[in-house]
């Protein structure tokens, strides 16, 4: 697959202001309208069988694979873009999750996508970014063994996008994360 990446969106977004961030911060970099169209352009490239969850399944294996994990350096938190996550291939749990939410988001309300930290050795500090994703009926029947969710009345399932050299399919905890923390 193929995307063209514009030289002047990819320079726009390494001139954006980073700060500090908190976990709900994220939302700016998913939300941020500049690359909608290139977005758009992504999720259709990854659109299989035109079927929501066949593509937000492709999507999922696509940046998981696209995305080498690399760790910020220590004590410099630098989320990034998605933009600057497809140009750059790397990127730590923030930015692929980022990455994975604005390509599912395309797909409007109904997708239901929450990026949110989570404590992935159980001592009450996030440590981790990862995304829940809404599924369809037909994905909970085919999986019940898998890390499904109930948010405010709809089934989310466990997206881990950072993955380093292999592949987590959808709903496939590695860190036994319960509903509760």
């Amino acid at each position: 697959m193929s995307i063209s990446v514009p030289q002047s969106l990819y320079e726009y977004y390494q001139s954006q202001p980073r700060g500090v961030w908190a976990s709900d911060g994220y939302s700016k970099f998913v939300l941020d309208a500049q690359d909608d169209s290139l977005m758009l352009e992504l999720r259709n490239a990854l659109l299989l069988n035109n079927s929501y969850q066949a593509t937000i399944e492709n999507a999922l294996a696509f940046v998981q694979k696209a995305v080498d994990y690399q760790l910020d350096p220590a004590g410099a938190e630098y989320p990034r873009y998605p933009v600057e996550t497809l140009v750059e291939g790397i990127g730590d749990c923030e930015d692929s999750a980022i990455l994975y939410a604005s390509i599912v988001r395309t797909f409007g309300y109904n997708s239901g996508v929450l990026l949110v930290s989570v404590d992935t050795d159980g001592d009450q500090v996030s440590d981790h970014v990862a995304v829940f994703v809404r599924v369809a009926d037909c994905f909970i029947e085919a999986h019940p063994e898998r890390s499904l969710w109930d948010i405010s009345g709809k089934t989310y399932a466990f997206a881990e996008t950072a993955v380093s050299g292999g592949y987590l399919a959808l709903g496939v905890d590695p860190w036994g994360i319960e509903q509760e923390d």
